[in-house]
């Protein structure tokens, strides 16, 4: 069972918007990847034990971190940057 036409053209306009921001966090986040890669560590050390709870809070905090550190690098750069 295929997703549909509609799904598929979301996704297709949604994926380079996506990617965009990808590339400009990997770029101009060097300087916090240890934060990412500790917020990453915490979310593996909780499904290694098991504890799905802790898992999906510490998603959720990683999601959060990564957004306001994205908006950063959006905010210095412009929305409209050479990125």
């Amino acid at each position: 069972m295929g997703a549909g036409p509609r799904l598929l053209a979301l996704f297709r306009t949604l994926k380079p918007q996506a990617d965009r921001c990808i590339y400009l966090y990997y770029t101009t986040l060097t300087a916090e990847i240890m934060l990412s890669t500790a917020e990453h560590d915490v979310i593996i050390e909780a499904i290694a034990a098991g504890n799905a709870t802790a898992a999906r809070r510490a998603v959720q905090e990683n999601w959060e971190n990564a957004a306001v550190r994205l908006s950063k690098s959006i905010a210095a750069l412009g929305e409209r940057g050479v990125w």
